[in-house]
């Protein structure tokens, strides 16, 4: 808990850091004359990219033969968002699984194989996307390598492991001790077993092309928002480039291990455009923050208020 919350602070602090460097009152003029109508633009995109989400895990989901509402759905989505946003690395994914039993009663067993699945899909669409801005940011290519590299050693990893019932229950034996605490030790058998059936139910080639098209379509709005936010402030950027920067930027910013890579996602985009456009510091930072509050201060505001007012009966 107080490494989360250390590290909160300090990506508050390169935040501020960033602010100051970019002519903090040029951003706020900035900001303050963005156009309304792109502005709202960037909301629609928001709420387009979470009934895509959204969807694509109900999708996952009913694989698992669980089926839940639209707005059921999307409530522990949101939910999901805020914990995985606020937690380093984004760590807090697998809490999703963790609200959904609180809220429906559906095992954290069934359920969880869905979320890294989508993490799967976000990995191998964010490294695409970045392969193909190369032709962009040529330079870069280094960073890119070695964060391929470390995606793919971890969740490579992790499929290893799933794939095998037997790996998969000692992995879990060998954390037991873990589970000590709270009187686990005897569901590790059965926690491992479950998890690795329904790991199992997503290797249908039509699953893997649905959630494939899905994840495509997340990340090409998440590239538009960045798009909507330069167009806001008058800047107009190929919204190719800016769908394989946000892509970039993603993959470095998780692994700077920073909540939700507030900071050094905005960092790693000021260095790109001002590098390879005649752009400010200030208009770059301007344009990082309005993306920001589209695809990630509103997941944060909202899901706190949801979390803050939902019931749960928390039993693991």
């Amino acid at each position: 808990m107080q490494l989360r919350i250390l590290l909160l602070i300090f990506s508050l602090l390169l935040l501020a850091l960033l602010l100051y460097y970019s002519d903090f009152f040029k951003v706020v003029s900035l900001l303050a004359k963005a156009n309304v109508f792109y502005v709202s633009l960037g909301f629609c995109l928001w709420f387009f990219g979470l009934v895509i989400r959204t969807e694509r895990w109900r999708y996952l989901l009913s694989k698992a033969k669980i089926k839940l509402g639209f707005w059921q759905t999307a409530k522990v989505y949101i939910q999901g968002m805020f914990l995985s946003n606020v937690t380093p690395a984004k760590v807090g994914d697998p809490l999703r699984s963790v609200l959904l039993k609180a809220s429906s009663k559906k095992s954290i067993s069934s359920s969880l194989p869905s979320v890294f699945v989508e993490r799967i899909f976000d990995v191998i669409i964010t490294v695409l996307f970045s392969l193909l801005g190369l032709f962009f940011f040529y330079s870069l290519s280094l960073w890119l390598a070695g964060a391929v590299a470390v995606y793919a050693a971890v969740f490579g990893v992790a499929v290893y492991f799933l794939i095998s019932e037997r790996r998969t229950r000692k992995f879990f034996g060998k954390l037991s001790f873990l589970f000590k605490f709270a009187k686990l030790e005897k569901k590790v058998e059965s926690f491992s077993r479950s998890l690795h059936k329904a790991f199992m139910k997503y290797k249908n080639r039509r699953t893997l092309f649905v959630t494939f098209v899905y994840s495509v379509l997340v990340w090409l709005v998440e590239g538009l928002i960045l798009w909507v936010s330069f167009l806001s402030i008058g800047i107009s950027i190929s919204i190719a480039f800016c769908i394989t920067i946000v892509a970039f930027t993603t993959l470095i910013a998780v692994l700077t291990f920073l909540p939700g890579g507030l900071g050094s996602s905005e960092a790693v985009a000021i260095l790109i455009f001002t590098k390879l456009f005649n752009l400010s510091i200030a208009e770059v930072m301007s344009a990082a923050i309005l993306s920001r509050l589209f695809g990630y201060w509103v997941y944060v505001l909202l899901g706190a208020v949801l979390l803050a007012s939902s019931r749960y009966k928390w039993k693991i």
